[in-house]
């Protein structure tokens, strides 16, 4: 075992400290101790399968933070930096994260059941997979694109599979294939069908 230390991201003041044999089990007993961490420095800490219940990590920085697994459920993570964080497998049901910074992260089978994800940025594809449907709101999210595009959206976006080699999302009023937006490619054009777009695009 060694010591370890959670300090606070801008002023580097420890908010808890003791010696255990891996991060993940050093966080779990900091919120099992009630201790607000927010602001905290997590940056790249392995808390793979860690119970994170209730945690109040308001405005901490997890970049690049394994939480594959992790229960983050009825959490504050209000503007958190998760960037590049892998939320695989991860329950972050009836978690607060309004202003949340989720580019790069990623996401499979992760539950959002009640979640409420006002404000949040992303920009893997793996966060359009997300159950959106299931979370409590969605207001004003924005997906950036690898060409530097973005897009606002407040409704789950739309997944088709099978029609193309990658899956066409349908966000808003806008269509990709991937990263790459197929319609509105040119303000001229109004309305064209699905089959029409995609032939054009793979043409």
């Amino acid at each position: 075992m060694k010591t370890r230390h959670i300090r606070h991201k801008t002023t580097g003041t420890i908010l808890f400290e003791g010696r255990f044999a891996s991060d993940a089990l050093c966080a779990e007993e900091a919120v099992q101790r009630h201790t607000d961490l927010s602001c905290a420095d997590l940056r790249f800490w392995n808390l793979q399968g860690a119970n994170l219940d209730n945690a109040q990590l308001r405005g901490a920085d997890l970049g690049h933070c394994n939480l594959a697994n992790a229960n983050l459920s009825e959490c504050n993570l209000e503007n958190t930096d998760l960037a590049g964080a892998t939320l695989v497998g991860a329950c972050l049901a009836e978690t607060a994260l309004s202003g949340a910074d989720m580019t790069g992260a990623q996401f499979g089978a992760t539950d959002i059941a009640g979640a409420v994800f006002d404000h949040c940025r992303f920009n893997t594809l793996s966060a359009l997979h997300l159950p959106f449907h299931d979370a409590q709101s969605l207001y004003k999210c924005v997906f950036e694109f690898a060409d530097g595009g973005r897009v606002t959206f407040s409704a789950p976006p739309i997944v088709i599979a099978g029609l193309s080699p990658t899956p066409i999302y349908i966000i808003e009023h806008n269509i990709f294939i991937g990263h790459r937006r197929i319609f509105p490619h040119n303000r001229r054009v109004e309305a064209q069908s699905l089959p029409g777009l995609l032939r054009s695009a793979n043409g």
